[in-house]
């Protein structure tokens, strides 16, 4: 019904650029994602001041969608070239760059988000996971470690630190985060079953920890 609505929209104005970019967010939502960067396309054609940090954001997003990071990492660029002072933008190009493996990019992205917005946890997390696939494990846990001074009360970042304190041998420091992690979500009693407990997973500590589940 949407589709139709823009459509007819286009139909009786066809320089409507707001058509075409709402026409684009349904069909990324549809995850018809040609239709979308189509229609995208058309309303910065027709005007290229339309929403522009936000249209480019909506590209790079379908882009991503399809798996075309080179080109999702152009619009994200963009975006960032329009409103550099937008963490979100800096946060968007780093997954971009994570698909890639490019973590050293991402690194960089993270940071700039961060310098930009150093209050929002989840910037942090994210740091954190990407040192974490690096298995630079001592980065890692200062990004967490960040990320609960903020928000104290976000299960999966003790889970995380949890993590990373046992694949670095810091068993007593990885029971405690385990445990606060349990405390305000029984769920991760189950996600402590992960390889990266190996390390702990005979201690005494760690069996009265699962113990509920078994």
């Amino acid at each position: 019904m949407a589709i139709e609505s823009f459509q007819k929209a286009i139909s009786i104005d066809p320089n409507d650029a707001f058509a075409y970019f709402m026409l684009g967010n349904v069909y990324y939502e549809q995850g018809k994602y040609d239709l979308a960067i189509e229609s995208f396309q058309k309303a910065i054609s027709i005007n290229p001041n339309f929403a522009k940090a936000y249209t480019y954001s909506r590209l790079g997003f379908a882009y991503s969608g399809q798996g075309k990071y080179d080109l999702a990492i152009e619009s994200y660029q963009k975006f960032i070239s329009i409103d550099p002072n937008d963490a979100f933008a800096y946060f968007m190009l780093r997954a971009a760059y994570s698909e890639q493996g490019k973590y050293d990019l991402a690194i960089e992205s993270y940071q700039k988000a961060i310098t930009i917005s150093p209050e929002t946890a989840f910037f942090h997390d994210d740091l954190g996971s990407v040192y974490y696939k690096q298995d630079r494990y001592d980065l890692a846990i200062e990004s967490y470690q960040k990320a609960i001074t903020i928000n104290s009360e976000d299960a999966f970042f003790h889970y995380a630190l949890a993590r990373v304190y046992s694949l670095h041998d810091k068993k007593n420091l990885s029971i405690e985060s385990l445990r606060k992690a349990i405390s305000l979500d029984k769920d991760f009693i189950w996600m402590a079953g992960e390889s990266d407990f190996d390390n702990i997973r005979e201690s005494p500590e760690f069996q009265a920890l699962i113990r509920p589940v078994e």
